[in-house]
């Protein structure tokens, strides 16, 4: 058997959000074991590709794991596989540019067993689409009517600025410690350390896959017209 259990979002991030309820999945391949291997959804096809007896594209980025279910043992398999990239452009519409073209946030973050670094690499934007336009990267439910109707002067303001507010360029969580995220380590000086090698081998690897933002033409992103119903950004609707 082999099928992917998704985790439900909670509303402290956007739904592909490189956090926690964002990233990650289960995979449920043969019960009864728990493999360690940190694994990417691009790892997938080559994987099928491998077993169906063919080499992966050339295109391909990710690596087959069918070692991992082949395997009778628990724990790490796969010695390299001790971290996994992360990702996001655009998921909705809901940001502007002058000429009316939507625009990403661009997000590419690293996770590991013991640390997530985030690099929101347009931190001027807002990450779940702008205000006056609904928010639009996060959908409707009783929870965002009541963190949207607060004012600044509530006392569960700060929940709202949590889901919805600008967020800094870099985050770094420690994870074993921080599960949900919560205490950003980015400018404390005894992280520096784990946060420049993170982001180095995140670049490093970004830039062996040939990623177009970390290349410097990420802008690429928001010229892929949009096929769902178009936002009218002067009607807001």
């Amino acid at each position: 058997m082999f099928s992917f259990v998704s985790i439900p979002n909670k509303l402290s991030g956007i739904g592909l959000a490189a956090y926690e309820v964002g990233e990650k999945t289960h995979t449920v391949i043969q019960p009864g074991r728990v493999v360690k291997d940190f694994v990417n959804f691009p790892d997938v096809a080559p994987t099928f590709m491998e077993v169906a007896g063919e080499a992966a594209h050339p295109q391909m980025t990710g690596k087959s794991f069918l070692d991992a279910l082949q395997s009778p043992r628990s724990g790490q398999i796969d010695p390299a596989r001790t971290y996994a990239l992360l990702g996001k452009e655009r998921h909705d519409t809901g940001r502007v540019s002058e000429d009316g073209t939507d625009l990403a946030y661009p997000v590419r973050a690293i996770r590991t067993k013991e640390f997530l670094y985030v690099h929101n690499i347009k931190p001027d934007l807002w990450p779940t689409g702008n205000p006056e336009y609904g928010l639009r990267n996060c959908d409707g439910s009783p929870t965002k009517s009541y963190l949207t109707g607060l004012a600044p002067s509530d006392a569960d303001y700060r929940y709202y600025e949590m889901c919805f507010g600008k967020r800094p360029e870099e985050e770094l969580y420690q994870r074993d410690k921080d599960r949900h995220c919560i205490n950003n380590l980015a400018a404390n000086p005894e992280s520096a350390a784990a946060k420049t090698r993170l982001r180095a081998q995140m670049e490093q690897d970004l830039t062996d896959q040939k990623d177009p933002r970390t290349l410097g033409q990420g802008d690429i992103f928001d010229q892929y017209p949009y096929m769902g119903k178009q936002f009218n950004y002067n009607q807001k609707k």
